[in-house]
């Protein structure tokens, strides 16, 4: 009796065998590392790489500009994207739920993000000021075009040691030109800016492709 054999599995057990001849004779550490790179290309390790690994972090934002009037979820809305971005890329983190800590600064007056990361029960605190956040090009309501800056630092919620304290350079999107805000509403554009504004900061802390710094979209952010 024939056995028919599908091309479909005839390729799974061809890539099997490559795989197992490869793994003999180069050892599976960097076959499999071949592979990483071939389906997600090169990976750059951010410069704080190992920083939250293995930690309790709670994310606290706050916005330093008038636009905190204009839009004042915007600190929560980025610390909601901030800590869903950690929680995918960072290893054996644990990130405090967000209602949380949303939860205990609207209901306290606090001076400084250590106070926070300690009311939380948090390792680290990572504190994150916004800066100069606006969605609309140069004043206008027909264009969007986001701009922000970001200070941000990590404290060491045990000793009250600033483990780090840094800024990342302006952030403009669409870097290129505005675009029309007839495309979508401004709370859909702010989610976008602010998956990119996110990204930006969250990359300090995981290893990630350099492609995505040109592609940016929420599925490419969060992958």
């Amino acid at each position: 009796m024939k056995t028919h054999i599908s091309p479909r599995m005839l390729r799974i057990i061809t890539t099997s065998l490559v795989i197992t001849t490869l793994c003999v004779g180069l050892g599976c550490a960097n076959v499999f590392s071949g592979i990483r790179y071939f389906f997600e290309g090169a990976q750059v390790e951010g410069p704080h790489n190992e920083m939250l690994k293995e930690k309790r972090v709670a994310v606290v934002c706050r916005s330093v500009s008038s636009e905190a009037f204009v839009n004042p979820d915007i600190p929560q809305r980025a610390a909601r994207i901030l800590s869903q971005q950690l929680g995918v890329k960072v290893e054996d983190i644990e990130i405090v739920n967000q209602r949380t800590v949303n939860d205990w600064v609207d209901n306290n007056m606090y001076s400084d993000f250590l106070e926070v990361g300690r009311a939380v029960d948090a390792d680290y605190v990572l504190g994150v000021d916004i800066e100069n956040f606006t969605i609309h090009a140069s004043s206008s309501t027909t264009l969007y075009q986001g701009q922000a800056g970001v200070h941000y630092e990590v404290i060491d919620c045990t000793t009250g040691e600033t483990l780090v304290s840094d800024a990342i350079p302006q952030v403009v999107y669409p870097k290129s030109a505005p675009m029309q805000a007839s495309e979508m509403n401004s709370y859909q554009f702010g989610e976008q800016f602010l998956g990119v504004l996110c990204f930006q900061l969250g990359k300090n802390f995981y290893p990630y492709n350099p492609q995505d710094e040109f592609a940016f979209t929420p599925d490419v952010i969060n992958r």
